[in-house]
């Protein structure tokens, strides 16, 4: 009993001198605001704002209100952050709580490191030595300082509840203990995909740490163990079939052919390596260009995967099973980044991804230090020693701190970081394009100007150049030119067709609107509805062009007309006359698009003909079987006589010609 005391008072003394340390290293991002995906993914977003979305969390994504829906928008599926958001907002919305959050989170998770790392150890000054080292590593400052960090926080928190737990379970057998780590693994898989890889940390902790021989993991009851880690992960995999459907990849920014992914996956791995020792210099948006060149520059790269690979064989050989396991984590852990490229698209390097997989980096240290204690126990027995320990220490610590201060800075606001990492790096697109907008927000239009501008510049084949383009529309729209506003937003809609760019299109068509140019306003909304069927906004003006059509063009017998000047006539002719069947009143023509055409989408209420004698054909009943291609039109039989041009207009803007007598 009292030395269970002593322990639970020792754990208080860590816990006060971890806070302290927190404090004093992180103590200034209390005055930091949402920047980057926290704009969109928490402070514009209702879904976080009340507790009445709390019981729906399962269900929804956090990106859904940002992009409009999940299904086929986002292959993030991490409903705990949603969970931790709402919970949050509860306190107060101001960044400032959500900033202490991410304090109280950092600081459990390095009594966690320093717990588990005990239970490991069995050597208190090893474990703290380890947590400490992971608290001022500045490698975090990233996770720490980004509100949406808490992503990477609150995953490091429940992935080491279920180490622990599974350590504990092991160490006592009791049944709590394996109810406790089923319960936070499962807290886990619906934090992050990762923790799917928990069941080997555990396979090596049995076979390195616990001795157990693997065919005995496989017998029963032993196999059940890791079997009923299936069923939170099957139940995962249900809800995120449902939120955002079965693809772990989403939509693949980057291709990597074998050379290319082998020697982006060395390179990776030794920069992730490399960061951990030396982790200058501190940059949100790091570049990494896709190689197949294995040349003098990729040497170091491959140098330090074959000496890493080369110590883990070493140690395995020497039964050094801690420093193994510690190394086993770093590679369990930093494989999804470094293995699955293309989930991670632009940020195909990110300091972040290092936040759990670093774990494994001070567990080594700790085991060394330890190992030390126990083979030189008279080393510490000389003052001069520890000393020259201490000194070092505080070295490290204080070019730690003055690291970690500085970069809390960086984090204040969104023009302060997004101005330094573009200075930093030039190439940081997307940061560049939220400094863009980041200055149109503040009224700094000039400023803005010069941003879009130098991305366009920098990158015109960049997949987002969308809005860029879409960003000198708007601040030409903010200056009242609205020729340079039209040409932009157009521009920007030239440059690709994802779900995200029917804002866009919803602009231009609001501008051709208002010029009285109903068709083409029209033919607009059509694309920003097929990108985002569900937008109310485009519903409505799509319904009002509707109407000014009726009203200007079909009802006053102009429809042709309108049609041949505000919409472009295809350059290949895809439809083709089938047949006439006429009877007393009327006559129904047969067209259909050519066997080797794609059948495309036509609204059939925009269908317009004319004689040769330029004589408008009232249109009584006009039909479109997509499936089969088919278009049926009735007419009048007076004109059964009668040679007539028909145009066909699509939702693009273009519109095909046909005659009826057409072979």
């Amino acid at each position: 009993m009292l030395e269970n005391l002593k322990h639970l008072n020792k754990n208080y003394i860590v816990v006060a001198v971890f806070a302290a340390l927190i404090f004093l290293f992180y103590g200034n991002t209390l005055q930091n605001g949402f920047v980057f995906d926290d704009i969109p993914q928490i402070e514009k977003n209702p879904q976080v704002q009340s507790l009445k979305y709390l019981p729906g969390s399962l269900l929804t994504c956090q990106w859904e209100f940002a992009n409009q829906g999940c299904k086929g928008r986002t292959f993030y599926y991490r409903p705990m952050f949603t969970v931790m958001s709402i919970l949050v907002w509860q306190i107060s919305p101001n960044p400032l709580v959500f900033h202490l959050a991410n304090l109280f989170y950092f600081l459990t998770i390095g009594f966690l490191i320093f717990y588990l790392f005990w239970l490991l150890l069995r050597n208190r000054i090893a474990a703290f030595f380890g947590a400490f080292l992971y608290l001022v590593h500045p490698l975090h400052t990233e996770v720490v300082n980004w509100v949406s960090g808490s992503l990477e926080l609150s995953f490091a928190i429940v992935v080491l509840l279920t180490t622990i737990f599974f350590v504990k379970y092991r160490l006592e057998g009791l049944l709590k203990h394996r109810i406790l780590m089923y319960a936070f693994f499962s807290l886990a898989i619906f934090t992050k995909e990762p923790a799917i890889f928990l069941p080997l940390v555990f396979l090596a902790l049995d076979v390195w740490i616990f001795k157990k021989p693997i065919r005995r993991l496989l017998w029963f009851p032993e196999v059940t163990t890791y079997l009923v880690f299936t069923v939170p992960v099957l139940i995962y995999v249900f809800f995120r079939s449902i939120v955002v459907g079965f693809g772990l990849l989403g939509n693949t920014v980057l291709q990597f052919t074998f050379l290319e992914r082998i020697h982006t996956m060395i390179t990776l791995f030794a920069e992730y390596v490399s960061k951990l020792f030396y982790p200058h210099p501190l940059l949100v948006f790091h570049g990494l260009e896709k190689s197949a060149n294995f040349n003098v520059s990729f040497f170091p790269s491959l140098f330090i995967t074959v000496a890493f690979t080369a110590l883990a064989f070493v140690l395995w050989r020497r039964k050094k099973n801690l420093l193994l396991f510690s190394m086993m984590w770093f590679c369990i852990f930093i494989a999804a980044p470094v293995v699955f490229l293309e989930s991670v698209a632009e940020t195909i390097f990110s300091e972040r991804y290092a936040f759990v997989p670093a774990i494994g980096f001070v567990m080594f240290l700790g085991v060394l230090a330890r190992d030390i204690l126990q083979t030189y126990p008279e080393l510490f027995q000389k003052t001069s020693f520890r000393l020259a320990c201490t000194f070092v220490l505080v070295l490290l610590s204080v070019f730690s701190w003055f690291t970690i201060h500085e970069r809390n800075k960086d984090w204040k606001d969104g023009e302060t970081i997004y101005a330094k990492t573009v200075q930093q790096n030039p190439d940081a697109h997307p940061v560049r394009r939220d400094l863009g907008y980041f200055y149109l927000k503040e009224g700094e239009y000039e400023k803005a100007k010069v941003e879009f501008e130098e991305l366009i510049h920098r990158a015109p084949d960049w997949k987002d150049i969308t809005m860029a383009y879409k960003g000198l529309g708007d601040y030409y729209k903010l200056q009242g030119d609205e020729e340079k506003t039209l040409e932009y937003y157009v521009r920007a809609t030239e440059t690709s067709f994802s779900p995200r760019d029917y804002v866009v299109y919803n602009d231009v068509g609001v501008i051709y609107m208002d010029r009285g140019e109903y068709l083409k306003g029209f033919s607009y909304f059509c694309r920003s509805l097929q990108l985002l069927p569900e937008n109310t906004a485009t519903q409505q003006n799509f319904e009002s062009s509707l109407a000014l059509i009726e009203a200007e063009y079909i009802k006053l017998g102009k429809l042709y007309e309108a049609v041949e000047e505000q919409f472009e006539k295809a350059p290949t002719q895809k439809i083709a006359f089938l047949d006439k069947k006429c009877e007393e009143k009327i006559c129904q023509y047969a067209f259909a698009f050519r066997g080797d055409q794609q059948v495309e989408a036509l609204p059939p209420f925009l269908i317009a003909a004319q004689t040769q004698a330029g004589k408008e054909v009232t249109i009584l009943n006009k039909g479109f079987d997509p499936t089969a291609g088919v278009i049926v039109l009735k007419v009048s039989s007076e004109f059964q006589d009668n040679t007539m041009t028909v145009l066909f207009p699509s939702c693009s803007g273009i519109y095909y010609e046909a005659t009826n007598k057409d072979s």
